[in-house]
């Protein structure tokens, strides 16, 4: 089961080699704008990229909105590694 985290619970995290902030939007979203710390990783890619990820780290996915965050994370879950999900997304925090 996914973990559900809310905008609070990010903002009190720290990100680094072992804990990931993944932004799932588009390049040109990002790019506008993200959170300090995030990482792009367009979800329209996400059969590109989602077995490359190393597997020792836990992810934190972060959406517009948080629904495609928690697909995503339990898609990631469903291949073994740790994912949660950010609810309530980047709008959130703008």
């Amino acid at each position: 089961m996914v973990d559900i985290l809310s905008v609070r619970d990010l903002r009190q995290m720290t990100f680094h080699r072992r804990r990931r902030l993944l932004d799932l939007r588009d390049p040109e979203d990002f790019a506008a704008g993200h959170y300090p710390g995030a990482e792009n990783y367009p979800y329209e890619d996400m059969e590109a990229w989602k077995r490359r990820l190393p597997r020792n780290a836990e992810y934190v996915l972060l959406c517009e909105h948080g629904s495609t965050a928690l697909r995503a994370a339990a898609e990631l879950e469903r291949l073994g590694y740790q994912a949660s999900a950010v609810v309530g997304g980047y709008s959130y925090l703008q």
